[in-house]
């Protein structure tokens, strides 16, 4: 404590705990500052009370975690803080407001669990517990506000892709009732059910390809239904087509008769039209 306030200290820096996010049995997060830096990142921290989570954790975390320490026998861990934007809590609003299609937030769901360099873990977890954030572009970031009470070492990429493929359901789901000419996103839905029952998925990289035709099938199939509704009008067209060379049709008639048969009333009304102006003769 310092100040009345909670604090933690990595060695490095001083962090004062802004607020409790999980008091948990296998470990703590909170959400921290800097101490005396009001202008600081706020920063997520694990205090994991569980050995063997820890021990697990503290392998490779230089790779993927900001900064490690002990805290009496239990290990701290030091993360970025996400803005809280539950992706399917904000899904919705995304893409009904166009700031990004439904194929732009899967991709970028799959993208980055294929990036991440979080243990496999820990990004089930994130999947699991809703610590996927949509950024209001439709991008992706994993948010680390977890109970690790669940971590399992056997977790591996193909479980992270029937999660991954899971969510992305989910999100489809909250899309109902299927709206007329919606035939992406069923198709999108029957493809991701069947190759689940059929447990078809063990890389994530196979699930990304997926949504990456399934886009391109999209599109197609709006240009395809913009052509059916431009041929909706093709009886206009040819009707309009049909006056216009009729009325050709008649004014080269009436051309070849001045020609050869004389003046024709027609062209009389056009026959010495300047010729006098009021009282005065132009031909004088």
């Amino acid at each position: 404590m310092y100040g009345g306030k909670m604090v933690l200290r990595t060695g490095r820096k001083v962090y004062e705990v802004i607020r409790e996010v999980l008091e948990g049995e296998a470990n703590s997060v909170y959400v921290c500052r800097e101490q005396e830096e009001p202008d600081a990142p706020y920063k997520t921290i694990w205090i994991v009370k569980e050995r063997r989570i820890a021990r697990a954790l503290l392998e490779n975390a230089d790779t993927y975690c900001e900064e490690t320490f002990m805290q009496s026998e239990n290990a701290g861990f030091v993360f970025p803080y996400v803005r809280e934007r539950p992706l399917r809590k904000f899904y919705l609003n995304s893409i009904r407001e166009g700031f990004c299609t439904r194929q732009q937030v899967w991709l970028a769901l799959v993208e980055q669990c294929m990036v991440s360099k979080l243990p496999p873990a820990v990004v089930y977890l994130i999947l699991s517990q809703g610590q996927a954030h949509a950024a209001p572009d439709g991008s992706i970031q994993f948010g680390f506000q977890l109970d690790l009470s669940e971590y399992d070492d056997s977790i591996c990429e193909r479980d992270n892709v029937i999660a991954c493929a899971d969510e992305i359901l989910c999100l489809l789901r909250l899309e109902e009732p299927v709206g007329k000419g919606d035939g992406a996103r069923m198709q999108a839905a029957a493809l991701l059910e069947k190759k689940l029952a059929r447990e078809a998925y063990q890389e994530l990289i196979q699930l990304y390809r997926d949504i990456r035709l399934l886009g391109r099938t999209g599109s197609a199939g709006r240009k395809r239904r913009g052509r059916l509704a431009v041929s909706e009008w093709d009886w206009l067209y040819r009707l309009l087509s049909g006056i216009c060379i009729v009325l050709v049709c008649l004014m080269v008639l009436m051309a070849a008769g001045s020609l050869f048969l004389g003046d024709v009333s027609f062209w009389k009304l056009f026959d010495g039209s300047l010729d006098t102006i009021g009282t005065e003769s132009l031909l004088q």
